[in-house]
Parts: structure tokens; C-alpha cells; sequence
């Protein structure tokens, strides 16, 4: 995830920390057309037994590919408009060497919510997250708790709703206004891969 990220630990109660950590950063840099930029790759490494949150981040490509659109600070993402089915997005995806769009901020949100705005011909679009292992258990296609993913706004109150019928709706969608919603797996919607 590109952009500025704070330093902080927390412990096993919750309480922000400091404490023994390692910073490993990597850089290379290169200039074109008399313009010099700099790729940084970080990591830290925290030393301590009671501490459950690492950070990993680095910078994004310097050219994620045709179709990629950049929003500074936030990612590279492209929305695919020939709509396919769930696993078929994230096949294509996957295949270009990206993933299923998964939002982790409000800032990611709004980035995805102004991409469907300004080049979709729908309201919603497919993204990475799922309850396909248990019902009502949402996670990213990466496995993570979609509560704990760092976005877990729906598009109303009454999301996620599985529409209450099979074979129900058990993948992700973003609407057009940034929500999250639950979506048929088997109906093709267009969508966002991230890189």
C-alpha cells in the first residue's frame, strides 16, 4: 500500500506502544528524461513477544500497466467493464499480475467510488472480499477478517443481506457511493483489480 504510514505498536491489551523494532529499507533510483525517481522498499520487524501488528509496505510500481490509473497516495486500479462472474474477475485479475480490488481506508473508498463514477456504466462493480467459507464471516481474498481489513462501511443498513434466497450473494461488490455490498457470485458485474 503506497503513501504515509505512522509507526506504532500495540499490545496484546490494546495500548499503543514503543519498544524494540527494526527498520530494513531498501532503495534504488533511477532517472529519465533528466527526472530522478526513487523506489523504497520498507520493512519492520518488531522484537517483542506480546506485540500482534506488523507493518509491511512498499512504494507502488512505477508503471502498473494499460488501464491502471493511479491515485496518488492510494494504489494503481483498473476497472474492467466487460462484466464476468466473481472468480472469473479474479482469475483476470490475477492474471495481469494484480488482485481483486480490497479497500482498506476511506481514501481507497473514494478512489474506487470517483473510478466507478468517472468510467463505469453501472453502479457497482466486483471487489475482493467473500463469505464463502461461512456464512456471514466476510473476508479478503488475502483471508483477513474484512472487520479488521481497515474498511467496513456498506452501502446501507440493511448490507449485507444475502438477499435472503439461493444461492444468496456471497462475494464482494463496491457501489457507486464507496459502500461495500454483498453480491451472486454467479452474476457478471464489472471490476477493479488493484496493484
Amino acid at each position: 500500500m503506497p503513501g504515509d504510514f505512522p509507526v506504532f505498536q500495540v499490545d496484546s491489551a490494546g495500548e499503543l506502544e514503543a519498544g524494540p523494532f527494526e527498520v530494513d529499507v531498501e532503495h534504488d533510483s533511477t532517472v529519465c528524461d533528466g527526472r530522478e525517481t526513487v523506489k523504497m522498499i520498507a520493512s519492520i520487524t518488531v522484537r517483542r513477544s506480546n506485540i500482534h501488528f506488523l507493518s509491511f509496505f512498499s512504494a507502488p510500481p512505477r508503471h502498473a500497466g494499460l488501464g491502471y490509473r493511479l491515485f496518488p497516495g492510494v494504489g494503481y486500479y483498473k476497472l474492467h467493464t466487460e462484466a464476468k462472474k466473481w472468480d472469473d474477475a479474479r482469475r483476470a485479475c490475477t492474471e495481469e499480475g494484480s488482485h481483486l480490488a480490497v479497500v482498506n481506508s476511506e481514501e481507497e473508498s473514494k478512489a474506487l467510488q470517483k473510478l466507478l463514477e468517472t468510467e463505469a456504466k453501472t453502479s457497482f462493480a466486483l471487489i475482493g472480499f467473500h463469505d464463502l467459507f461461512t456464512e456471514g464471516s466476510f473476508v479478503t481474498i488475502f483471508g483477513q477478517p474484512l472487520k479488521e481489513s481497515g474498511f467496513y462501511r456498506w452501502i446501507s443498513a440493511k448490507e449485507p443481506n444475502n438477499l435472503g434466497q439461493e444461492p444468496g450473494e456471497d462475494c464482494g461488490s463496491i457501489h457507486k457511493n464507496g459502500g461495500l455490498n454483498d453480491f451472486n457470485c454467479n452474476a457478471p458485474l464489472p471490476f477493479i483489480c488493484e496493484r
